[in-house]
């Protein structure tokens, strides 16, 4: 049953990556400005190895690998990787189709792990492995940015504190708050910008 309802969800993306006209509110055309406020800051560290989990089309990916950073960027759409692949030529890239909700072959740590909006649409049976591959794709120091929806069907108080309290109870122990704080996630068009909050952790333990 698992096994159907991964295969469902990949499809789904699929045929939306698939077609030229997707056009969600969610999707900036460059980079989050979210993810170069920390990189400009130094919170993502110059150099630093940085994993994209949900990367969509890569620009934020791409941005990051321009600047000398190694980027590692993951999507579970074959067909949004290839679309990534097409857009951009930048050496330090590495695109791969991978699904975070089962264990990542391969997986090593990084510097620095951006989730720009896949965690809040994981459904709670999914958690236990994103939890476990967060745990792969870090050690002790790495940080960790995340972009997430504020709505009142969402787990959690539907606050900016709540968000980050879900985020942290997803993580499990050896992560600690850095920041959280609100943020208007995109809109295309005339429809209104939604809530969001850009919550932050460090990995202090194994």
């Amino acid at each position: 049953m698992i096994g159907r309802r991964r295969r469902s969800r990949r499809r789904q993306w699929d045929d939306r990556w698939g077609r030229a006209d997707f056009q969600p509110p969610w999707l900036h055309q460059d980079v989050r400005p979210e993810v170069a406020a920390a990189h400009d800051s130094g919170w993502i560290p110059a150099g630093a190895s940085v994993v994209d989990v949900g990367c969509g089309l890569g620009h934020t990916s791409a941005w990051l690998a321009a600047r000398g950073h190694r980027v590692l960027a993951m999507d579970l759409s074959n067909a949004a990787i290839e679309r990534a692949r097409a857009l951009h030529d930048v050496p330090g890239l590495t695109l791969r189709r991978a699904d975070v909700t089962r264990r990542l072959r391969d997986a090593t740590s990084h510097d620095v792990v951006l989730d720009l909006g896949c965690l809040h649409q994981l459904p709670a049976r999914a958690l236990p492995e994103y939890r476990a591959n967060i745990r792969r794709l870090t050690r002790p120091g790495s940080r960790l940015l995340l972009i997430l929806r504020i709505r009142a069907g969402d787990a959690g108080a539907p606050t900016v504190d709540g968000r980050a309290e879900f985020v942290g109870a997803v993580l499990g122990p050896g992560f600690e708050l850095h920041s959280a704080a609100p943020l208007e996630l995109q809109s295309n068009g005339d429809l209104p910008a939604r809530p969001g909050a850009e919550v932050r952790f460090v990995r202090l333990s194994t």
